[in-house]
């Protein structure tokens, strides 16, 4: 997760590579993983000095990361990357974020009470924030990204209806990580429905509205599309 795409998007660290880290005690921590030495790396199997060498050096550059990736980064439950985007854009810093007040959190366009409570108490969490603090005290400063065009940075709003093949808090998760929001109803700022089997009442609504209707296969291909993937089984 920390090495994705979405989130430091660290070059070498795929899920096999981390997985290792952590097993062999390498990395507890996100903090940690900017601790990583060389010569720790060429101890366990598959990495040799030039492996070893170019993963702490693709680590080492991420000191400076966008904030909206490393908000991903830090794994705060309900933070995709439209939410990520969003707080990186209003407030700038990770510190004015930590400061931020629930009411504060709400003036964001999608951040509703529930969401605002479950991030303020994320960073409020002391063991979190003391992970932030080791963060920050190894020299990562997050910067806040150059601001961009609402067409380039929303993939839009789309609404779940039906049996999906898998989980739809899943589906819903690989949406908002390509930049989309989600929404449980159906109105004139849906851009998409997504339409399982057994669909009713708002698939009906959003013919009426001409709001754009995929079907599961579709909508697969539409993430692909923008730079993710949805996780079939």
């Amino acid at each position: 997760h920390l090495g994705s795409r979405s989130a430091l998007n660290i070059e070498g660290l795929g899920e096999e590579t981390a997985a290792l880290l952590v097993s062999e005690g390498l990395v507890g921590s996100l903090a940690e993983l900017f601790d990583v030495r060389p010569e720790q790396l060429m101890e366990h199997e598959g990495f040799a000095e030039k492996s070893a060498t170019a993963l702490v050096e693709a680590i080492r550059s991420k000191k400076a990361p966008e904030l909206q990736h490393f908000l991903i980064a830090l794994g705060i439950p309900e933070v995709g990357a439209a939410v990520a985007r969003d707080l990186s854009g209003h407030f700038g810093s990770i510190e004015a974020i930590r400061e931020a007040t629930a009411e504060e959190l709400e003036q964001i366009d999608g951040i509703g009470p529930r969401m605002s409570q479950v991030i303020t108490a994320f960073l409020e969490d002391e063991r979190n924030s003391s992970e932030i603090d080791a963060i920050l005290a190894r020299g990562i400063e997050p910067v806040a990204s150059a601001p961009v065009s609402e067409d380039l940075m929303d993939a839009g709003t789309a609404v779940f209806t039906g049996t999906l093949p898998i989980p739809r808090a899943s589906a819903e998760a690989a949406w908002r990580a390509v930049g989309g929001r989600t929404s449980n109803t159906v109105s004139t700022k849906t851009d998409f429905l997504i339409a399982g089997d057994n669909t009713g009442s708002k698939r009906e609504k959003a013919e009426r509205l001409d709001v754009v209707i995929l079907n599961f296969r579709e909508f697969v291909a539409k993430v692909a599309l923008l730079g993710g993937e949805v996780d079939v089984p």
